[in-house]
């Protein structure tokens, strides 16, 4: 897959007597790994998908000139986000669900006082820094409510950013992103119904009709979520993420403040924590982003311990 991405990068050519062609359509580009090749997906509003094997990668085309065209990948930015929802059997305590943090380096700081920090603030790791193994999930437990949380990272530790918990929720999920730096923009040319990738490299188009409009919109709707910031997100009680649409499957009930599938979930299925549970998808709860605001601090106090203590020998 890096090999192919490289040589896309890195190969300027020039085809003569290039004529105008619609670029909209489905290209494979053979592999030479046991998993296969990889396809890209071009739509019409300006979108794109190439997948393969495990994985995708979303973005954008443009036309450049003539027929050349520049694809240019959606990047997360570092940082997080934090989503919440009120669980009623929490009660007084509440429950965070750490994802992502594993290479974060990130600090946070549980604010009960109902205001924002402003002189010195004191944060906690979430990891130690020679944590070397790592398991799923990492589920943590602070036994006051909160008003607020406020995470560092990055080099500027006076520069932090938090969350305001307006909804009184208890129940929360945070999300930690790395920088994609290692994802670049390619440039192609089509003709005669073919992109090339190089002079001598090119694969046929081939209509997006010929694929079920099922799978189109599924690879459609991966293109937004990586493309927006969800207000919502949805889990299952093990913290499996749940990324189709929520309302072709389930029913949300009030009583259990969750989405129920009606065709597959068995009373007391949220208590299942074996790997079945993990993968099982008939009751979701649904958590909604916390408004966020960046703020500076005159002093920082990294504590040593952490909420989280990893070793493995």
């Amino acid at each position: 897959m890096n090999k192919i991405l490289t040589l896309i990068i890195i190969f300027m050519f020039t085809i003569s007597n290039a004529q105008n062609e619609t670029i909209i359509g489905i290209y494979h580009i053979k592999g030479s790994s046991p998993e296969g090749g990889s396809d890209i997906f071009v739509f019409e509003d300006g979108s794109y998908a190439l997948t393969y094997f495990g994985g995708i990668q979303t973005g954008t085309w443009m036309s450049v000139r003539n027929d050349y065209y520049r694809f240019i990948p959606n990047k997360n930015q570092k940082g997080c986000k934090v989503y919440g929802r009120y669980n009623k059997s929490l009660q007084d305590t509440i429950q965070v669900f750490f994802n992502g943090f594993e290479n974060g380096n990130a600090a946070i700081h549980f604010n009960t006082s109902g205001i924002l920090p402003s002189q010195e603030i004191a944060f906690t790791p979430v990891f130690n820094s020679d944590a070397n193994c790592f398991s799923y999930p990492y589920v943590y437990t602070y036994n006051k409510n909160i008003n607020a949380v406020s995470l560092q990272y990055g080099t500027n530790t006076k520069d932090i950013i938090s969350f305001l918990n307006d909804g009184n929720f208890n129940h929360f999920v945070i999300n930690f992103y790395e920088e994609e730096d290692d994802t670049q923009s390619f440039q192609v040319a089509i003709k005669n119904n073919k992109m090339y990738f190089s002079e001598n490299e090119f694969s046929i188009r081939t209509p997006l009709g010929k694929v079920s409009n099922e799978d189109l919109d599924y690879i459609k709707t991966l293109i937004v979520q990586q493309r927006i910031i969800p207000e919502h997100i949805y889990y299952n009680p093990s913290y499996n993420r749940f990324s189709e649409n929520i309302e072709a499957y389930h029913t949300f009930n009030k009583a259990k403040n969750a989405y129920i599938d009606l065709n597959y979930y068995k009373e007391g299925s949220e208590n299942n924590p074996s790997e079945d549970g993990f993968h099982d998808m008939s009751i979701l709860y649904s958590f909604k982003k916390l408004d966020s605001k960046r703020i500076q601090v005159k002093d920082v106090e990294i504590k040593k311990e952490s909420l989280f203590t990893i070793s493995c020998d």
